[in-house]
């Protein structure tokens, strides 16, 4: 289902972010609209980390994540969907959750 998929994505763009060693906390928020073939569409911050570094690297990571999973069968979509997800980052820690 969608709820699966959607974490499925945030632990690639996990495992595909590395943020700046800026020590700086920050929280950002981005729409990505993924096409049904796991095509990146477009994407868009909802609320930027107002650091230009790791907005850089959320961008990065989205890109290396590309293309994403084709949309689960059962699923039913036949058009792009939007998801949000955030990029949570904090000294020596770091998250990306479904939103």
């Amino acid at each position: 289902d969608l709820k699966n998929y959607s974490q499925e994505t945030a632990m690639t763009l996990d495992e595909n972010w590395n943020p700046p060693s800026s020590g700086k906390n920050t929280v950002s928020v981005i729409t990505i609209t993924i096409g049904v073939d796991g095509s990146l569409q477009n994407y868009k911050f909802e609320q930027s980390s107002g650091d230009d570094g790791t907005d850089r690297s959320i961008i990065s990571a989205i890109e290396k994540s590309v293309p994403f999973m084709s949309f689960p069968r059962q699923a039913s979509c036949d058009s792009p969907i939007n998801l949000k997800f955030a990029f949570n980052y904090g000294l020596l820690k770091k998250s990306v959750t479904d939103y």
